[in-house]
């Protein structure tokens, strides 16, 4: 799974900090924009999760997601001058707060990534 992550980050970044022209060359702007980005935050921090066990650990790890969010958000401005875009910021940490809720609803339930406890 990390091997996957690692992967899976390094498209993110690509993608994140990929000339405006190339966006719009992969439709990553558009009516879709925003929906994007939750989606992609959520497998982020989810993947992020992934085998940790317990709510602080999972805390820390989405806190971990909000902040590369925040990140990439903060090298698009030095890369491209643009304005700094908080919607994308605060969407992304709305995909982190659902899988975090997800996750920690699915722990309640007695479930953890994929094993039944109550069996």
């Amino acid at each position: 799974m990390r091997l996957f992550t690692g992967i899976w980050l390094i498209a993110l970044a690509t993608i994140s900090l990929a000339p405006i022209k190339l966006k719009f060359e992969l439709h990553t702007l558009g009516r879709m924009h925003y929906l994007g980005h939750w989606l992609i935050f959520l497998i982020t921090a989810m993947l992020f999760c992934w085998g940790a066990s317990g709510t602080v650990v999972k805390l820390r790890r989405c806190l971990g997601a909000v902040c590369l969010g925040i990140l990439l958000e903060w090298l698009e401005r030095v890369i491209y001058h643009n304005a700094y875009e908080w919607k994308d910021v605060l969407t992304d940490s709305a995909g982190v707060l659902a899988a975090l809720v997800l996750m920690l609803g699915v722990s309640l339930l007695g479930y953890s990534n994929g094993t039944d406890r109550t069996a």
